[in-house]
């Protein structure tokens, strides 16, 4: 990933994970307001935590959207083109299997099950695009948001702390996407600086 089309798909990945940080956020405290015994200000002060992090992210995103404008267009951009075709066909699977079980899980009236399968989903789907962009760091954050969704889902099933279960799960999703974010738009903040105004980027070195 060391191509200005990479970096302007990281760069538009990022407003994404700004946004779904927030949605996890909201999903955290409806769920600790429902259910949860946890004090509702801890709760409150965790939400706040995570929109300020979604509105660092959404910053980043736009000064990296600036930033990208001053390196030189890549020599060819085919590459980078498919890749972004592929990665828009492994959201629009994620959204299609989010949006099926979860009105599956509702027409059950199994509303807690909705987020930790949904976190299953998300989950799932950051391995297909670490290998499309041969990075390590969706993985890292894959293995732990699979591992916390299993937990919670099977705490809902056996009941044994199935009231945090779908908060907890929450927070891991906003976990992960501000992770991812923060990490996109560091790196596309290290290549402009690299690459930016006039420079010719070193195709043979990566970040």
């Amino acid at each position: 990933m060391n191509s200005k089309g990479a970096m302007k798909n990281l760069n538009d990945t990022s407003y994404l994970l700004a946004f779904f940080t927030t949605v996890w956020a909201i999903f955290m405290i409806v769920w600790l307001i429902l259910r949860s015994p946890l004090p509702l200000p801890l709760g409150i002060a965790v939400t706040a935590c995570f929109i300020a992090l979604s509105i660092h992210i959404y910053l980043g995103a736009i000064a990296g959207y600036k930033a990208l404008k001053s390196v030189p267009d890549d020599i060819d951009g085919n590459k980078d083109k498919k890749k972004s075709k592929q990665w828009t066909v492994i959201f629009i699977i994620q959204g299609a299997a989010m949006a099926l079980s979860g009105a599956l899980l509702g027409s059950f009236r199994l509303y807690e099950y909705i987020v930790p399968v949904m976190l299953f989903i998300v989950g799932l789907h950051y391995i297909p695009v670490s290998v499309l962009y041969h990075t390590k760091i969706q993985i890292y954050v894959a293995v732990p948001t699979v591992v916390l969704a299993v937990l919670g889902f099977f705490s809902l099933i056996s009941g044994v702390f199935a009231e945090y279960a779908a908060g907890i799960c929450s927070c891991g999703g906003a976990v992960g996407c501000a992770i991812l974010g923060l990490w996109a738009t560091k790196t596309v903040k290290a290549y402009t600086m690299r690459y930016g105004d006039g420079a010719k980027p070193d195709q043979q070195t990566g970040l």
